[in-house]
């Protein structure tokens, strides 16, 4: 009789376990899917960025699960270019897809041409491990003239250097805006983006993959 409650408590105990692991796996997806990319260094897909690429779950988003995260809050170019530095050797992917460049304009040692100059040499980087960057524009921020002024200048150069690169360039700002604003339901808040602005962002990227894959060539979205 002792027995028998004790395998009982046993098998009610592993049961508990298993949906405890079960739930956890269910809210914690993407990172237990970014460790086994990292183990198995077998990404496809590499999101490199500032903010707006740190705060999605890019595998769940573009249901996939080759796509790594390397993204860092509130870095400029120049801190992501030095965190780059050396961290690809173990990824074998095909794509490198950069966002950055919007923390540098509020920075007090801005200068346009220092951003460019650091998201170049972040090309060749890229570059220099046989993985395909693609740049992708700047984002507009709600209600905010002069910087989205500076994101318009810089956006434009972005895509002068994609061309002398002869790489894509991704415009994903112009799908997210009007009248050179964010849209006001395409903003979390003033700075960062909605989920209706990621899911349109990841459909320009699947866009983009399904047509290179395919054997389309160049996707370059030009600015306005």
């Amino acid at each position: 009789m002792v027995r028998r409650k004790f395998i009982y408590f046993s098998v009610a105990v592993n049961i508990l376990l298993i949906l405890m692991f079960l739930i956890y796996a269910a809210n914690h997806r993407e990172a237990i899917i970014q460790k086994i990319i990292k183990y198995r260094n077998n990404a496809t897909v590499i999101m490199f960025g500032d903010s707006h690429t740190a705060r999605v779950d890019w595998c769940l988003l573009l249901n996939r699960y080759d796509v790594l995260k390397m993204g860092y809050g509130a870095f400029t170019s120049e801190q992501l270019l030095n965190k780059l530095k050396g961290n690809l050797n173990d990824y074998a992917a095909e794509y490198c897809f950069i966002q950055c460049g919007g923390n540098d304009i509020n920075s007090r040692c801005y200068s346009r041409e220092l951003t460019i100059k650091n998201i170049e040499t972040i090309i060749d980087e890229i570059k220099s491990q046989n993985i395909t960057p693609v740049v992708q524009s700047l984002f507009h921020r709600y209600n905010d003239p002069k910087y989205n002024a500076e994101v318009d200048s810089l956006n434009i150069l972005l895509t002068q250097l994609a061309s002398e690169e002869m790489i894509d360039f991704l415009n994903i700002n112009m799908s997210l805006t009007a009248n050179y604003d964010l849209k006001n339901n395409f903003g979390k808040d003033r700075i960062h983006l909605s989920e209706n602005s990621y899911k349109i962002w990841a459909g320009i990227i699947r866009e983009y993959l399904d047509k290179t894959k395919n054997g389309f060539g160049s996707f370059l979205i030009q600015t306005d």
